[in-house]
């Protein structure tokens, strides 16, 4: 069985549709993935941006508590509060300021 010129004409004629046929199959396939990854990148960005309602679980914890029997339920007494507060205005004692008048009027450029 011989391939008659008839063949290799068809042959070749045929390749030039393959060719253009992967090219934009693969262009497609690119295509497909920068929309879908634009997609995940719009949906991130509104993901990032959006501000999500509470639930009522959630708003417990936003609530401001007064110290009342909610802090000794908490696991800490006045008395430790008193004492941390006591510390923390210890920490606030007044530091000497020591200055020096001459201190910038002397600058030694020799190296």
């Amino acid at each position: 069985m011989a391939i008659n010129p008839i063949d290799i004409q068809t042959l070749y004629s045929s390749i030039d549709k393959v060719a253009k046929t992967t090219t934009h199959q693969q262009q497609g396939m690119s295509l497909a993935a920068s929309i879908h990854a634009a997609e995940q990148n719009k949906q991130q960005i509104k993901k990032n941006t959006s501000v999500k309602e509470l639930s009522s679980d959630d708003t417990q914890l936003l609530t401001v508590h007064k110290d009342t029997e909610e802090s000794a339920e908490q696991g800490e007494s006045g008395e430790k509060r008193q004492k941390r507060g006591r510390r923390d205005q210890s920490d606030d004692l007044p530091v000497c300021l020591i200055t020096d008048p001459g201190l910038g009027t002397r600058v030694d450029i020799s190296g």
